[in-house]
């Protein structure tokens, strides 16, 4: 499908949506424009034919991808942890625990103190992290600058929140007598928000 879009008088660019969707600039005709316009609408274009990408990446690292590596204290055992669960290995064998279960152990009592704290901590950087996602994936249905600031607000605190659980759970260094962890996760997710910020600056 080939649309026109005129720019102004005696200025208008001929493109093809299918040519720009699979990047195949041979067949994009520009007329008047300088060099600069024709940068800043293919830029549009491409976000436009892109929306998906940030919300799918943050819906991985909700559901799969681990932010953190951890290794037990006295060296009982080691694993990793996502949004949404932990896996871990230990001398008893290997566990998937949901953090769901973890909310059950704090009812039977098996955590209490600084690490039931620092679940809950973790778990509300989990909520905001699933609604910052859910927002994102309406924006690409439907755009509302609205959304997009929540969602951006959301996911920063919810990455605050995940370093603040780590830090209460270990110690401020990440190192202490409950072991180590390593946030490997967060750059990406830290990359993520960056992204975002750029997007609402683009459609402010």
């Amino acid at each position: 499908m080939v649309s026109t879009i005129f720019i102004k008088k005696n200025v208008k660019l001929t493109f093809s949506k299918i040519a720009i969707k699979k990047g195949n600039f041979s067949q994009i005709h520009m007329v008047g424009l300088n060099e600069f316009f024709q940068k800043e609408i293919l830029k549009k274009y491409f976000q436009e034919y892109r929306p998906y990408i940030i919300p799918f990446v943050m819906f991985l690292f909700l559901t799969i991808i681990p932010i953190e590596g951890y290794i037990m204290g006295s060296g009982f055992g080691y694993g990793v942890r996502g949004i949404c669960y932990r896996f871990q290995i230990t001398g008893l064998g290997e566990s998937f625990i949901p953090i769901s279960y973890e909310f059950q152990y704090v009812l039977s009592g098996l955590i209490s103190g600084k690490n039931m704290y620092a679940l809950f901590i973790w778990a509300g950087g989990s909520v905001l992290f699933g609604l910052a996602t859910m927002l994102q994936f309406l924006n690409c249905i439907e755009f509302r600058q609205i959304q997009k600031r929540l969602s951006l607000l959301f996911f920063t605190i919810s990455i605050f929140l995940f370093i603040v659980s780590e830090m209460v759970y270990y110690s401020p260094f990440f190192y202490g007598p409950s072991g180590v962890c390593v946030l490997f996760g967060i750059p990406v997710v830290i990359a993520l928000c960056w992204m975002m910020w750029q997007e609402k600056k683009d459609n402010a």
